[in-house]
């Protein structure tokens, strides 16, 4: 990512950047993937060959917390749209799976934070009622 792109993001942003970047270097998110999340995600720069592969993965967040910003961004940039589809969801899942949390879990997880945002709840208050599945 431009060092000058990154400075405008937050901490998600850079996150879920990255754990993009990973996907695509490890050949799990392809192609038409990608392009899905360049035009739901505005602020993706992926570079297809990074060299500081190790370096992200050792980026990726290990509090709680943080797990669920990063959970809770990437629902809001895909529902842009108005809905999940399964394909969406799919790709998510993808995404996410780097935040070594229990498949269940994170399904779980993404189908209340999707229903919390398109309630117009906080992302603390979705945190506030959530964090249990991040335990």
């Amino acid at each position: 990512m431009h060092l000058f792109k990154k400075l405008l993001l937050t901490q998600e942003q850079i996150t879920i950047n990255n754990l993009v970047e990973i996907g695509v270097s490890e050949k799990l998110i392809k192609e038409h993937e990608l392009q899905l999340l360049e035009v739901q995600i505005p602020f993706l720069s992926i570079n297809r060959n990074h060299p500081r592969l190790a370096e992200l993965i050792e980026a990726i967040p290990t509090h709680p917390y943080e797990k669920f910003k990063v959970v809770y961004n990437l629902v809001k940039y895909m529902l842009q749209s108005g809905q999940l589809s399964e394909f969406e969801v799919n790709v998510i899942r993808k995404i996410l799976s780097y935040l070594i949390i229990p498949m269940e879990k994170l399904i779980t997880l993404i189908e209340y934070v999707r229903i919390h945002v398109m309630n117009g709840n906080s992302q603390k208050e979705a945190y506030q009622k959530l964090s249990y599945l991040l335990a």
